[in-house]
């Protein structure tokens, strides 16, 4: 759960966890950069290989907001050099100006970086940011506060929550009678003890 930090833009997602357990990051990572090749490309993934316990919920949350609404996202990192295709996008849709208020941002929490995802609308000019949580993580110090300070730049900053599902199991779990429901003999109907 995502804690700190305001909570109106808060989405949660879900996700069959047998997706990520079977087959991240490969061979989905690879499929996904061929199907959405503005979302990512060969060095995130060659992140996600090398770093298989990462990245997997910023991936699902890039489809989810494209899908919703058609926005890219750049995945890790955007706002540094090491990634020149990320880094020139970034530099284009952000003056020197507000990059400068946020690099100042997060040298004043200190080694806080931009949330997980750049948004880019798909008017390609409206920027935008996804801090995206799986299970078990959570907002680190610094964070809510940084986001904050970015939402008084103007950005809107959404939260992201990955919840897993078992998803064969929701779907069977009609099928399974409670351990305190019985079937009366001769009858469709059950009734309590």
């Amino acid at each position: 759960m995502i804690q700190g930090g305001e909570r109106q833009e808060q989405t949660t997602i879900f996700c069959d966890k047998q997706l990520r357990k079977r087959w991240w990051p490969l061979p989905l990572g690879e499929q996904w950069v061929l199907q959405y090749p503005g979302l990512f490309d060969f060095d995130d993934l060659r992140q996600a290989v090398n770093q298989p316990e990462k990245h997997f919920c910023e991936w699902y949350a890039a489809i989810h907001i494209f899908q919703r609404d058609g926005s890219i996202s750049m995945v890790e990192k955007c706002a540094y050099q090491n990634n020149p295709v990320k880094y020139e996008r970034y530099i284009n849709l952000l003056s020197q100006e507000t990059r400068d208020k946020l690099d100042s941002i997060l040298a004043e929490w200190h080694g806080v970086q931009l949330p997980d995802l750049m948004v880019i609308a798909s008017d390609h000019k409206t920027v935008s940011f996804a801090e995206v949580k799986g299970p078990g993580d959570r907002l680190h110090h610094g964070q809510p506060e940084s986001h904050e300070a970015i939402k008084k730049l103007g950005f809107r900053v959404e939260y992201i929550e990955v919840a897993f599902k078992d998803l064969l199991r929701e779907r069977d779990a009609w099928r399974m009678p409670s351990p305190r429901t019985r079937k009366v003999p001769g009858s469709d109907n059950a009734v309590q003890p």
